[in-house]
């Protein structure tokens, strides 16, 4: 059996699998710009992905050493939460990740910058896989049998099949080599939260999505060239322009 998880960037693919015993992350937070920051978030959130740092996966790779900047806007929240907020006609951004992501490690010192120097006073931050192991990932995930056939090998939460589909304008469909949704194929309809991915809520409603990525990164390891970072720099900033234009008005 060929065992697939999507961890962005679109048309790559990882698994990934650590052994590091990570510091638990509760999730706390209120109103969209008027979010109430909680230091001991950020501090989990740094504390989560710098500790991998030196470290290796699973497979032997070495993960990206990343600084998350002890001044970023962090407040942990659950999906639970976050549809919640959405009920509230809330306006917030929020990220989902993990810190084993590799995609995740590429983007998120650029993008955070950005959020800080752009003014964005707030993030959430949902923790896709808690102790980045597959048995805690909050999503659905799907893999091929030894017919190629699909099936449902992992089913997320009840939180995420509520969330899929108040945010399914903006997400990406489930696919990737012999897995694709509506491409015609047996398996039909799926959207995915990847990993990373930043979404916009204004007012409720999931109206703009991000992964942070360059399209000149191909791998999650590969080194960041300066035409990756600018690139992505690019890309954050007119998300975060978006995000605060909406936040005037």
């Amino acid at each position: 059996m060929m065992l697939l998880v999507i961890e962005m960037k679109n048309k790559i693919l990882k698994l990934i699998g650590v052994g590091a015993i990570l510091a638990t992350l509760t999730g706390c937070g209120s109103s969209a710009s008027n979010i109430s920051v909680s230091r001991n978030d950020t501090a989990s959130f740094k504390y989560d992905y710098e500790s991998l740092n030196g470290t290796t996966n699973s497979s032997g790779k070495e993960f990206r050493s990343i600084t998350v900047d002890e001044n970023s806007h962090i407040t942990i929240a659950t999906l639970d939460q976050i549809n919640q907020y959405m009920d509230d006609g809330k306006t917030f951004m929020v990220y989902f990740g993990f810190s084993a992501c590799p995609w995740c490690r590429s983007m998120l010192p650029t993008f955070l910058q950005n959020a800080n120097e752009m003014g964005v006073d707030s993030i959430y931050y949902v923790n896709v896989r808690s102790d980045n192991t597959e048995s805690t990932d909050i999503r659905d995930i799907y893999s091929l049998d030894e017919n190629k056939k699909v099936y449902l090998s992992h089913s997320g939460s009840d939180a995420y099949h509520t969330f899929i589909k108040r945010a399914s304008s903006v997400l990406e469909d489930y696919s990737h080599g012999d897995i694709k949704s509506l491409d015609g194929t047996e398996f039909e309809g799926a959207k995915r939260l990847g990993a990373p991915n930043i979404i916009i809520v204004n007012k409720g409603n999931a109206t703009d999505m991000i992964t942070g990525i360059s399209d000149l990164q191909n791998d999650g390891y590969q080194e960041l060239t300066d035409d990756i970072v600018n690139d992505m720099n690019k890309i954050d900033k007119e998300f975060i322009n978006k995000y605060l234009s909406i936040l005037g008005n």
